[in-house]
């Protein structure tokens, strides 16, 4: 797990996918956030990391899915 299984993180100031993947790296460095899906208020975005966030959006953030 990547944020110590955590349910809720609250981050201040986070405008943007890519500013909440590196204020998560700060507090739970594991080099893995940029590989990780996100839902925002339940729409998926997985390469639009300039995808701009509100206070009160719900964000899902979910492990890549491998397959073969």
């Amino acid at each position: 797990m990547i944020a110590d299984g955590k349910i809720e993180i609250v981050l201040p100031d986070v405008s943007n996918i890519k500013n909440l993947f590196e204020a998560l790296e700060n507090v739970y460095p594991t080099g893995k956030w940029s590989y990780c899906c996100v839902a925002v208020n339940g729409i998926m975005y997985q390469d639009d990391w300039l995808k701009s966030l509100n206070e009160n959006d719900e964000v899902v953030i979910m492990p890549a899915i491998g397959g073969g």
